[in-house]
């Protein structure tokens, strides 16, 4: 069925069928593409139980095949084929889970000491100056005692158990 009408995706539910197929292909005119994504990616998220729900994409030769498999999010669910689609579908999720797991290590290696898990001098310099920021509107510019003239120095109290380990966040 066409993945572009709301009205038959939601009658579609009670049709009892064992499976469904959301065309996003030839049926779907090229201006309602993008609405058909849209809708189909909801319908995916919303599936009937037991009911088995195929995907038609449109060809690597369209130019719309990236945007068809991005849409309904095909790395992130099981795709049973064994076609250079299930292969795609696989890498792309093979991939999302290292360029994760990378990110992962790399924000902890930036911004955390090993030894200890507590913040590292960038992490801390960093959550000062946010906290500083929101602070700065309080701290009085350094001013003149009206009695000796001497200048006085602005001064912050700063709770450090508020840099513990993972408070900052």
């Amino acid at each position: 069925m066409p993945a572009d009408s709301d009205r038959k995706l939601a009658k579609s539910t009670g049709a009892g069928a064992d499976a469904l197929i959301l065309d996003l292909e030839d049926s779907v005119l090229p201006e309602r593409k993008l609405a058909a994504r849209g809708l189909a990616r909801e319908f995916l998220g919303s599936a009937v139980p037991g009911v088995q729900i195929w995907v038609r994409v449109n060809d690597l030769a369209s130019g719309e095949l990236l945007k068809d498999l991005t849409a309904i999010d095909v790395y992130k669910r099981q795709v049973m084929r064994r076609d250079e689609l299930g292969i795609l579908a696989e890498g792309l999720q093979l991939m999302q889970t290292a360029v994760q797991s990378r990110d992962r290590s790399i924000r902890q290696l930036a911004y955390e000491d090993t030894l200890t898990g507590l913040m590292n001098r960038t992490a801390f310099g960093a959550a000062l100056n946010l906290s500083l920021i929101h602070i700065s509107p309080l701290i009085t510019p350094a001013s003149r005692c009206s009695r000796c003239r001497r200048r006085r120095t602005p001064t912050i109290r700063i709770d450090w158990r508020a840099y513990a380990a993972g408070s900052h966040r």
